[in-house]
């Protein structure tokens, strides 16, 4: 029941926080993101997928895929995932391109805690029947750990305004 009701705070303190306040208290990753059209035949309509990767660049969760039809050309999720199901918060193609705001609990796609150390958040969009464009692999790098980590990575020419902010979970 604990878990229940810290999981349901964190999910209100991120809400709050997704709609003008900046979460820093609680134990996670929220990350911010707004793409730009990289004019593909379908822009501004695109598909997305953001997801957590360790050091090696390995799939740890799934935090957002929008496109289910058109999945197949998020190439380096796919790869990513091996396609396999979908752990994350899925709907149609987006049809603008706009901020989105994702919080991460530090729980695998297995709902196991990480291990401290490196992890890197991704982000892949694409406009056209084909790959687009997709963060660096070591562009969001941050630790999970015992110290508090506030990024704001370098703009890139379709995705803007990044921020991630991590909490560590405090040891009772």
């Amino acid at each position: 029941m604990k878990n229940v009701l810290l999981v349901v705070a964190q999910i209100l303190l991120f809400t709050w926080g997704a709609v003008g306040s900046v979460v820093t208290n609680v134990p996670g990753v929220t990350f911010s993101v707004t793409t730009a059209s990289s004019k593909g035949s379908y822009s501004p309509r695109h598909v997305l997928a953001i997801w957590v990767a360790d050091e090696k660049d390995a799939l740890v969760k799934t935090l957002q895929m929008d496109g289910n039809k058109r999945k197949k050309y998020l190439v380096q999720w796919i790869s990513a995932s091996a396609d396999s199901k979908v752990d994350a918060v899925t709907s149609a193609t987006l049809k603008t391109h706009q901020s989105v705001n994702i919080f991460w609990d530090c729980k695998d796609a297995q709902g196991k805690a990480v291990a401290e150390g490196k992890y890197r958040i991704r982000v892949e969009f694409t406009e056209a029947n084909g790959p687009g464009p997709a963060t660096p692999k070591d562009h969001i790098e941050f630790t999970v750990g015992p110290k508090a980590v506030s990024l704001k990575p370098k703009d890139l020419t379709c995705f803007k305004n990044m921020s991630l902010d991590y909490v560590p979970l405090k040891k009772e």
